[in-house]
């Protein structure tokens, strides 16, 4: 009888593959992950001029006017 084997690792071929099929599948996710982040900065900026529009709002509740830039 033959004596068996075990395999210790993995071949180069197999790490190869497998660097491969990860690159491939980060190379399709980058486009999806660039849309989300413009799509947050987006949200970001909507809330920013809410924000800035409540505080304008409400300062003039207030102050029964609205403040104006000086120079």
């Amino acid at each position: 009888m033959k004596p068996i084997r075990s395999r210790a690792g993995f071949t180069l071929v197999e790490l190869l593959i497998v660097v491969g099929i990860i690159a491939l599948l980060v190379a399709m996710l980058l486009p999806a992950l660039q849309k989300a982040r413009e799509r947050a900065n987006r949200v970001a900026c909507a809330s920013n001029h809410r924000q800035t529009f409540m505080a304008l709002v409400m300062y003039g509740q207030v102050y029964h006017e609205y403040p104006t830039q000086t120079t």
